[in-house]
Parts: C-alpha cells; sequence; structure tokens
C-alpha cells in the first residue's frame, strides 16, 4: 500500500511539470505577424499553379513597323549626275568617260561618271532640257533564277544601305519559276520583284525586276530615281 502511494504522488510531480505554465492573464498573447503553427507555402500568384518546373515561354515582340519615309534626305544625284543638270552639261560630262547614245525616250552614257557599285549604264530622262530621272536597266548574261535573284538582291542592299530599309518591297516569284526559266516567267508577268524608296517631298528611288514595259525592251532590273516631275523628254 505504501508503495502504491509513493507511485502516485511521482506521477503526479512529473504530471505538473510537464504542464505549460499559463500567465495569471490568460493564455499567451502571439505578437501579430507571429504564429506558432507550421508556416504555410505562400499562395500562389494568379496563372502559378505551384509547379517551379513549369516555365511560359515569353511571347516574341512585335516586328518593328515599316519606316513610313527614309529617313535620309532625297539624293540629289545618282552615278554622278545631278538633278537639274542641262542636256549640254550631261553630254559633255559623259564624254568624258563613255558615249553619249539614244536609248528610246531617253539618253544612255555608256559608263557611269561615279562607280554605283553594280554593272550598268547609266540611262537619263529630260524635263524641260534638264535631268529629270536617272536610271539603269540590267540585264545579267544568265536566264537563271539564282543569277538574276542574287544581282537584284546586290542592287537592293547597296540602297539599303544608302537610303535605309524600303518604304514598300513585294515579290512575286512562283517555285515553278525558280530556276532556267525565269526569264521566261519574267516575260510572261508570272514573276517580278520591287522595292521602293518614297520621300515625303515627292521623290522615289525604284528597283524593279519585271517584265518589258512600253519601250523599256527586254525583261530586266531596273533602278530609277526621279523627283516629284514625271519624266518626259
Amino acid at each position: 500500500m505504501q508503495r502504491l502511494l509513493t507511485s502516485l504522488a511521482f506521477m503526479c510531480l512529473a504530471f505538473a511539470a510537464c504542464r505549460r505554465p499559463q500567465p495569471a492573464g490568460g493564455p499567451v498573447q502571439v505578437p501579430p505577424g507571429l504564429s506558432l503553427d507550421e508556416p504555410e507555402s505562400p499562395p500562389a500568384e494568379d496563372g502559378d499553379d505551384g509547379d517551379n518546373d513549369k516555365t511560359v515561354a515569353a511571347k516574341p515582340p512585335p516586328a518593328p513597323p515599316k519606316p513610313s519615309a527614309p529617313t535620309v534626305p532625297p539624293p540629289t544625284k545618282m552615278a554622278g549626275f545631278s538633278f537639274g543638270q542641262s542636256r549640254a552639261d550631261a553630254w559633255q560630262a559623259c564624254s568624258k568617260k563613255g558615249t553619249w547614245k539614244r536609248y528610246g525616250e531617253h539618253w544612255l552614257c555608256t559608263k557611269p561618271l561615279v562607280d554605283p557599285g553594280f554593272q550598268g549604264s547609266p540611262v537619263l530622262s529630260f524635263c524641260d532640257d534638264k535631268v529629270c530621272a536617272i536610271g539603269f536597266a540590267i540585264v545579267p548574261d544568265s536566264a537563271d533564277y539564282k543569277t538574276w535573284s542574287a544581282t537584284f538582291e546586290k542592287i537592293r542592299q547597296i540602297l539599303i544601305g544608302r537610303y535605309g530599309a524600303a518604304t514598300k518591297s513585294e515579290e512575286q516569284i512562283p517555285d515553278d519559276c525558280k530556276g532556267e526559266n525565269f526569264v521566261e516567267c519574267l516575260d510572261a508577268g508570272k514573276a517580278r520583284a520591287e522595292s521602293q524608296w518614297q520621300w515625303t517631298a515627292g521623290h522615289k528611288v525604284a528597283l524593279r525586276m519585271s517584265q518589258k514595259s512600253s519601250g523599256e525592251g527586254p525583261p530586266a532590273i531596273r533602278l530609277v530615281s526621279l523627283p516629284t516631275a514625271s519624266p518626259q523628254q
């Protein structure tokens, strides 16, 4: 009996020692923002399922808009000839480098006064006896698409280097024309390509690969630079 009472007394003491003491004012007050419980995971943000291994691919940025007009001033000359130059001065300047020839309704100098960066003879148009348009008509030696396309692209890149991105570009070249029959496709009007640089003041530079037009001769890569006035004899 004595042994049983001793065991009960020891258990009561142990139980009292293990109890968490409570302050006189009541239960423990937890400061705001602090919890005695296990921390919870932060809530997932909108669109996040909590799986960090999953990533959403970012959308590519939109392509920059094409310029409405070149940011450089319009050209005042091409191949060494100047807009507004008199017919007599143009003929005299040409005679020092090449030969002056009639070319349909226009005039051709067999050699440019200044190297334009590509092969070709400058063709001039006159309005009131003054230069009002300068251009080139280039016919590659081979009739295949690869040769014509490379020549067109070379000239286009030269113009981009001078005037910036084209304000207008169009291309219509079917797959069945990308071979030895390319000139036939040009002549039939099935294939064409063009890039333009148009200034707000009216000046335009156009590079065109297409069939012939009235009085222009066979299919060719034609480059023309002209101010607001339409080229006339």
